[in-house]
């Protein structure tokens, strides 16, 4: 819609979105939006969403209206994006269902709040033409940002994962998943002005904007920006264990599922390999399991092979304890690595004194958790030296870069039971496949139930288990080496140009006034 209409012209072509349409379609435009992501990979969807999303900006006639409308996008998208976490409230966190229902609800309209910064944002920068193209891209990567990083961080559903498998995806490794968000928001403006265009000879401009960066994404995927080590392949094994959670955690479970996984390494044995079991597959802490796993531990190192599993940890530091979510090597390999990014309330309880004992969820299995140190040395297993994270911290691209080193390959262990069936653990594969692709080095994830895979060099999964099912997954992995772009640079130069293209809109707008 023009913003040159008379209200007659307005009414009579669409709905009027300054007024209450435009609201309803901010709530339609974030509830679909998650629809773009895995495992439905509807992408479309994205670029249509944002360009939805843009235009109830654009007819927003205060900066309270946007911020509402911001709320009620971000609301939407919450809302039926991240409600898995209801599963972890109810089924593992024994809260009611009316309990469980409003702490879900309450979470996703805390979510919201991101986008009505978003919005308020929006709302100060210039309104013209060249602003549009500039602003509004600029201004998503920010919102996006502060997402990340405000508090605890929450930088799930980012745009930029939508764009996996398609033509923008070869930007990845140039400028990482808030790179496609930037072209992807960039695509929805074009969207925007191709549905309701101002006049014609801005048709060109619109169709420009989506087609260019879509082209050069298809070539950037062509080349190579890393190359294969000159070192064989690595066999891994990676050993699903398909664990019940309330049943893992029981006193007199231990034993049992060490055995478990042990069994199941050893059926499927067929020569050195490095065994991947995942995160806490040992539920016991490391310091106790140690004469337990002994054994094992010499049996793959006579047989040339290595074992990293997630374990419990306990550190005695100068008079102080504490516990760790963490990885260990056993037999032919050296390391212990210790989670670094911690999930709120299922790792550690923010405002523990006030919260912890007040219902059942604040008082999750593990939720007692400290931090690892921000640089920890890779793990070295069978003369590979491995990149190591656990869960969540997939989710952070800046932490998984810096940690690549020396590495040759990527490896993250997960507990996704957490997720139920839900959309959720979908979604972290994804982000798992973005990174791999960003820094260019083959990732191995194993998990206790789905979804355990290799992905390759390009972000692609080669093979993958079946969820909710016992098993062991085995394949060659070759490594890489050398540095994508995304690699050398971060995300140092999309922050620097966003906010700077936010304020000079904002000032823009200002002198305008």
């Amino acid at each position: 819609m023009s913003l040159h209409q008379s209200p007659s012209e307005t009414r009579s072509a669409s709905p009027d979105l300054s007024s209450f349409w435009g609201s309803l379609l901010a709530l339609i435009a974030g509830a679909v939006y998650p629809l773009a992501f895995a495992p439905l990979n509807w992408w479309p969807i994205a670029p249509l969403a944002v360009a939805a999303f843009y235009l109830c900006m654009q007819h927003s006639q205060t900066a309270r209206q946007a911020m509402w409308r911001g709320w009620l996008f971000g609301f939407g998208l919450f809302g039926v994006g991240t409600s898995w976490v209801w599963i972890s409230m109810h089924r593992y966190g024994d809260t009611s269902v009316a309990l469980a229902t409003l702490l879900t609800a309450l979470f996703c309209a805390a979510l919201a709040l991101f986008f009505v910064i978003q919005a308020a944002l929006h709302h100060r920068i210039a309104r013209n033409p060249l602003w549009a193209y500039l602003g509004f891209p600029a201004v998503w990567v920010v919102g996006e940002l502060i997402r990340t990083y405000l508090l605890t961080g929450f930088p799930w559903l980012l745009l930029g994962y939508s764009g996996l498998d398609t033509l923008w995806q070869g930007w990845s490794p140039v400028l990482g998943v808030y790179g496609i968000s930037a072209l992807f928001a960039l695509a929805g403006v074009g969207l925007a002005k191709l549905i309701q265009p101002e006049d014609s000879d801005r048709r060109l401009p619109a169709i420009l904007v989506i087609v260019i960066p879509a082209l050069l994404g298809l070539l950037l995927f062509t080349l190579q920006w890393t190359q294969p080590t000159t070192q064989a392949p690595l066999k891994v094994m990676l050993v699903q264990g398909n664990i019940e959670q309330n049943a893992k955690w029981h006193p007199d479970s231990a034993m049992p599922t060490i055995e478990r996984y042990e069994t199941m390494t050893q059926k499927a044995w067929s020569g050195p390999a490095l065994v991947v079991w995942p995160e806490t597959a040992i539920p016991a802490l490391l310091n106790d399991a140690y004469s337990v796993m002994t054994p094992f531990a010499d049996d793959l190192y006579q047989r040339q092979s290595a074992l990293i599993s997630g374990v419990m940890t306990r550190v005695e530091k100068e008079g102080t304890r504490s516990y760790h979510n963490s990885l260990v090597v056993l037999g032919d390999g050296l390391g212990l690595y210790h989670k670094r990014h911690l999930v709120p309330f299922g790792e550690y309880v923010p405002l523990e004194s006030v919260l912890r004992g007040l219902i059942a969820f604040f008082d999750l299995p593990m939720s007692q958790f400290s931090k690892g140190d921000l640089n920890q040395p890779e793990l070295t297993a069978m003369g590979h030296k491995i990149s190591a994270s656990i869960c969540y911290e997939v989710a952070y691209p800046d932490l998984m870069r810096r940690s690549v080193g020396d590495a040759d390959m990527l490896l993250t262990v997960s507990n996704d039971t957490w997720f139920g069936g839900s959309f959720a653990r979908y979604q972290h594969l994804q982000m798992v496949q973005m990174r791999a692709l960003e820094v260019g080095r083959p990732m191995v994830r194993a998990t206790n139930d789905g979804m355990t895979a290799v992905i390759d060099h390009q972000g692609r999964i080669t093979q993958q288990l079946e969820p909710f099912r016992a098993g062991v997954l085995t394949e060659e992995v070759q490594g890489y080496e050398g540095q994508t772009p995304y690699m050398r640079w971060g995300d140092w130069p999309l922050i620097i140009l966003s906010v700077l293209l936010t304020l000079a809109g904002m000032l823009v707008r200002r002198r305008q006034a």
